[in-house]
């Protein structure tokens, strides 16, 4: 698995992230729990929303994502967004990591 930890911080108003999310590479069907991290200090009260290729994951609002059974639908970039809940016009951006699904049969992931 490719784990490469980005070193800048991300800074908007009173909130920074502070752990970014990392690039990875897992085989499809994958039984292990595929998990992306974000972490953010500064407001008293912190929201996350994660993002896949730009598009809202519904429901997927906590700081850890975990995709438990990898397919090939899950290849892509996310990144998530950390805002305060009390004021969520502060928003901070992680910086986007790549998931590579590699197929298990030699199928193209196109």
């Amino acid at each position: 698995m490719l784990n490469r930890n980005l070193k800048f911080e991300s800074v908007a108003g009173t909130i920074k992230i502070i752990q970014q999310p990392s690039n990875q590479e897992i085989k499809e069907g994958s039984k292990v729990e595929l998990v992306f991290k974000c972490k953010a200090q500064g407001s008293k009260r912190l929201t996350y929303q994660w993002y896949k290729d730009d598009a809202m994951l519904q429901g997927k609002n906590e700081g850890t994502l975990v995709l438990k059974t990898v397919t090939l639908a899950d290849f892509g970039w996310y990144k998530c967004v950390a805002s305060g809940k009390d004021d969520s016009s502060i928003t901070v951006e992680s910086s986007p990591a790549e998931l590579d699904v590699i197929p298990c049969d030699g199928r193209s992931k196109t």
